[in-house]
């Protein structure tokens, strides 16, 4: 399954490996001290050591498959697509968002440079999502309360050289 992801993304994805990397190393070498430590698992000290690699080998095993899988993002820019920058005017302010895959916005977390980061899953992305310059989009509200208009003033593909500071790990 193929992931479109921004250059962006792509080197968050592999600096999440790298640490992810890191962490199991870390939990390996407690579960053989623990192995080591201990006659018996009457604590379960060994069982919990042992499930906490498997979980870290599973996941990270899922983020070397995505990153064998990612595909540039190469978007038009004419219209809200995943790699693109999105500046919209709602309740007198300015937004400029950056919509992107679900596994690319878990990487970047919530907000990169002066962009918030926004899955094509979640409320804004999908508000978003193929609107075009000068489209009206609501935005849906929790609790049933009315929705906020966006209004599209620009799209853009995401630049280059937009720093990779601030990226979740």
């Amino acid at each position: 399954m193929s992931i479109v992801m921004t250059p962006l993304g792509l080197r968050a994805l592999q600096s999440l490996i790298q640490t992810q990397e890191a962490r199991l190393t870390e939990l390996r070498a407690a579960h053989r001290r623990a192995l080591e430590d201990c006659r018996d698992d009457t604590d379960g000290s060994i069982g919990q050591s042992a499930a906490a690699c498997t979980e870290a080998e599973t996941r990270l095993l899922q983020l070397e498959d995505a990153l064998e899988g990612a595909v540039l993002a190469q978007p038009s820019g004419e219209q809200v697509e995943p790699g693109t920058v999105v500046t919209a005017v709602t309740d007198g302010r300015t937004l400029k968002v950056l919509v992107v895959d679900p596994l690319e916005a878990e990487c970047l977390g919530r907000s990169v440079a002066d962009l918030q980061v926004a899955s094509v899953h979640s409320p804004i992305g999908m508000a978003l999502l193929a609107a075009q310059v000068g489209d009206r989009c609501l935005l849906p509200q929790a609790g049933g309360r009315p929705g906020r208009e966006l209004r599209i003033q620009q799209i853009e593909t995401v630049p280059e050289a937009v720093p990779a500071t601030g990226l979740a790990s």
